[in-house]
């Protein structure tokens, strides 16, 4: 009889017991393919474990601005699903159950976003969902709170893209977001216009002067929106912390300072002393074109809402395991994976 009972409890299911699944998420941004595989609690929708991230260039916002069609050619289709293909692979020794990504603002505005991200989906073996901004600007809070394991009510998320931004913030359980279709690609063109220079994928801006400095921050502000009241007086409440995402917080300003927390006197210094230099005196290879339209972009930014300082969300990355763009977010939206094939 007792044999029975325990064969009984045996088969019982567990209630209140953690569901682990293993995850690979892609966010396919305006430049980038960027990679992240980790197990997910699907109970509780938090990361447990990190196990595997990269990412693979693909310049999709670059390729589009000088596209009379406004679609993406044959040549980077061919591209896009060589690197998922090999991104694919590269995560399959880590046996995810499931592969899932987002694709955001070239995939908005090309005229054959849709299909390449059907293409895309057959590819991979997964769904790709085709996101708005203000959806964008809502997994970007998601991944840079969760990564940092920061306090929702104070922070507020600042994601800088090839061809856009998001700031977002909570108030009132709700997340807001303060957008612009500006970033990396559309700043260095507002340069190279200013120029008078060829807009071309290739083609650097570099040397910038202070005075074109200047014309494309008059440039820049007047494309932005006007200022949000709600986000106003985020930023000056007491302990709130501005989060980073993207390469622009990362690599050109948090590892050339030094600095997890930079601020706009840093920035500014470092935009002043690159000022005037050519490309060859950089040597950051594929980066060099945008290493100082980079900098007169976020110094705009900063200036126009007043913020101080910002917190880069890659320093909180696990060694030798880069979390980049909106993976974090992308692995714990429950409502993408729902529809998420199992393997």
């Amino acid at each position: 009889m007792k044999l029975l009972f325990y064969i009984f409890l045996t088969f019982l299911p567990v209630y209140g017991q953690a569901q682990i699944e293993r995850r690979a998420a892609f966010d396919i941004g305006s430049g980038a393919i960027k990679l992240l595989v980790a197990d997910v609690d699907t109970e509780t929708q938090q990361v447990t474990k990190y196990l595997y991230g990269d990412s693979i260039k693909v310049p999709f916002s670059a390729y589009l601005a000088v596209r009379p069609d406004g679609s993406f050619g044959a040549d980077l289709q061919a591209q896009t699903k060589t690197a998922i293909a090999t991104l694919k692979h590269k995560a399959a020794p880590y046996h995810p159950q499931c592969f899932l990504g987002v694709a955001t603002e070239a995939f908005r505005l090309a005229k054959n976003g849709q299909q390449l991200a059907a293409a895309i989906e057959e590819e991979l073996g997964g769904p790709i969902y085709i996101i708005s901004q203000s959806e964008e600007a809502e997994l970007g809070f998601a991944s840079a709170v969760a990564h940092a394991n920061g306090d929702i009510e104070r922070a507020i998320v600042w994601d800088i893209g090839n061809g856009s931004f998001q700031i977002s913030w909570k108030e009132f359980d709700a997340i807001h977001s303060y957008t612009g279709k500006l970033g990396k690609v559309p700043t260095k063109n507002i340069i190279l216009t200013i120029q008078n220079k060829e807009i071309a994928e290739n083609t650097s801006p570099n040397p910038i002067s202070q005075e074109e400095t200047y014309l494309a921050k008059i440039a820049l502000t007047k494309q932005l929106q006007g200022i949000p009241a709600s986000l106003q007086q985020k930023l000056q409440t007491p302990r709130t912390q501005v989060y980073g995402i993207g390469g622009v917080h990362h690599k050109n300003i948090a590892v050339s300072t030094g600095k997890a927390v930079y601020t706009l006197s840093m920035v500014d210094e470092l935009l002043m002393n690159r000022l005037g230099l050519e490309d060859s005196s950089f040597g950051v290879l594929s980066s060099t074109p945008y290493w100082v339209s980079d900098l007169v972009f976020v110094s705009c930014i900063m200036s126009h809402l007043g913020i101080q300082e910002v917190l880069d969300v890659q320093s909180f990355d696990v060694p030798e395991i880069p979390v980049t763009g909106n993976t974090v977010g992308i692995l714990i939206r429950e409502k993408y994976w729902d529809t998420a094939i199992s393997r």
